[in-house]
This record gives structure tokens, C-alpha cells and sequence, in this order.
């Protein structure tokens, strides 16, 4: 079964002068064991996709405050520790499709039969949405991009 990708989670949007792009990527080794990344638009079962968020600003004046939201599809789960960005940013996820967002690990309160409480991390393979807060302002011209993986059950 093949997933088409950029239908379900895939952008290309301008807003004013801010170009941004999803792309995926599948993830694969080379003959050499090296890891290669090739754009694609499908995917299948047991495949593992990198989504690369691009923001442009193509304005002459910086911008601030840029906040990205990368979706988890359904029928996927994302691999925990592969949200990147190449500036610096302040990382929150979502395990209710972007209701809430917590810093990491998500930590709950479980109640336990004999009455104690035990608190419990949320398992990243739960998380619904990743969030990167921007702490640099991206300046006329400039490219910020973040990076997360997901596996397709």
C-alpha cells in the first residue's frame, strides 16, 4: 500500500513576503551503508520519511516570532529525537493533534490499582504534532529550515 504524501501533509504557501515549503524525503541506504535522503511524493508500510519545513523570507526587512507546526500523519509515528532546525528554537509537542503543546518528555500521572500514583513519559511514537519556536529572527532573504522523521506503519 502506497501513502501519497504531499496530498495528506505536504504545503507550498506565500503569505506577504514568507515562502514556505514541506517536503518529504524518503530515507535509504546507499550500497556503502550511507544514509541517502530522495524527494518523493509516495511512501510505503515500513518506510521512514523526512519532512523538511523551509521557511524564505523574501521581503527586505526580518521578520520575528516564526512558529512551524509539523503534522505526524495518520498511519505514521514519529521518530523520537529527529526534530532539527538549523537555528537555534525551543521544541514542544503535541499529543492531541496541537490542543496542547509540553516541553519533552511529556510526563503524566498514572493511578495505579493499589491506589499510588507512578508517573509515566509519554512514548514520542504518541506525539500527533511537533512545534519549533524560532529564537532568531529570520532576516531579508534568509532560509530557516526544521527537520523531523516519521515511520509508516
Amino acid at each position: 500500500m502506497l501513502l501519497f504524501l504531499m496530498s495528506a501533509t505536504g504545503f507550498s504557501q506565500t503569505e506577504g513576503v514568507l515562502k514556505s515549503d514541506m517536503i518529504p524525503y524518503r530515507i535509504e541506504k546507499d550500497a556503502k551503508g550511507n544514509t541517502v535522503y530522495i524527494k518523493t511524493k509516495t511512501a510505503a508500510p515500513g518506510e521512514k520519511i523526512e519532512y523538511r519545513i523551509v521557511y524564505h523570507n523574501t521581503g527586505n526587512e526580518q521578520l520575528s516570532s516564526l512558529v512551524v507546526d509539523g503534522p505526524v500523519p495518520a498511519s505514521t509515528l514519529y521518530v523520537g529525537g529527529s526534530a532539527t532546525g538549523n537555528v537555534p528554537y525551543e521544541l514542544r509537542v503535541s499529543i492531541d493533534r496541537g490542543s496542547t503543546w509540553e516541553k519533552e518528555p511529556i510526563v503524566r500521572t498514572k493511578k495505579m490499582s493499589d491506589g499510588t500514583q507512578k508517573k509515566i513519559i509519554i512514548s514520542p511514537d504518541q506525539y500527533t504534532h511537533i512545534r519549533w519556536m524560532s529564537q532568531k529572527n529570520i532576516e531579508a532573504g534568509e532560509i530557516q529550515e526544521f527537520r523531523y522523521q516519521i515511520f509508516i506503519k
